[in-house]
C-alpha cells in the first residue's frame, strides 16, 4: 500500500464537498488495504455542534466518511476520481456516549469485512484518539455503483 502522506487531503479523496466533508485527515491504511482509520477534530464551529459537543448519532456520518475515504483511496490508486457512495443501512449501531467532547480528536477505523463488489459492509469503531474505549461502533452497508450507471443521474 502507499503510504498515506502520498494521497491528496480527505477532501479530494471523498465525493462530498464542503461544508459536509466532516472527516478531517486520513492517517493509517489498516489490515493490508482492507480498511483505513480517518482522525476527525471535534471543533466548536463544526458542522452539528450542540452546546453540549457533537452528538454521538453523527458518528454514523463520521464513519460513512471515512468509508468513503477508503474508496477514494483505491479510485486515487488507479487513477480516478472518487465515486458517489450510498449508506444503505446499519446493523448494531452502538452510542457508548451522549455527545463528543470539543476538544477531543477521534479515530474512526473501518474495515471491509464483506466485499460483494458493488454491495458491501465495513466493520466501524470510533474511540478518542489514544483510548481504548469505544465510543460508536457498528456495521454499515454501502452501495457502490459502477460509474455508467449514475451517468446522467448527478447534477449540471
Amino acid at each position: 500500500m502507499r503510504d498515506v502522506s502520498q494521497y491528496p487531503p480527505v477532501v479530494d479523496l471523498l465525493y462530498h464537498e464542503p461544508p459536509m466533508v466532516l472527516v478531517d485527515r486520513f492517517v493509517a491504511w489498516l489490515d493490508e488495504g482492507r480498511g483505513v482509520r480517518c482522525e476527525v477534530d471535534i471543533r466548536e464551529d463544526a458542522l452539528f455542534a450542540a452546546p453540549q459537543g457533537i452528538p454521538a448519532w453523527v458518528g454514523i456520518e463520521y464513519m460513512a466518511q471515512a468509508i468513503g475515504v477508503y474508496s477514494g483511496a483505491h479510485e486515487f490508486d488507479q487513477g480516478q476520481s472518487p465515486r458517489i457512495g450510498f449508506l444503505l443501512g446499519s446493523q448494531n449501531i452502538s452510542l457508548n456516549c451522549d455527545y463528543f467532547a470539543f476538544g477531543t480528536v477521534l479515530d474512526v477505523e473501518v474495515r471491509l469485512s464483506w466485499d460483494g463488489q458493488k454491495l458491501v459492509q465495513f466493520d466501524c469503531a470510533i474511540r478518542q484518539r489514544g483510548a481504548d474505549e469505544v465510543l460508536v461502533q457498528g456495521c454499515l452497508n454501502c452501495y457502490a455503483p459502477d460509474r455508467d450507471e449514475i451517468e446522467g443521474l448527478e447534477a449540471p
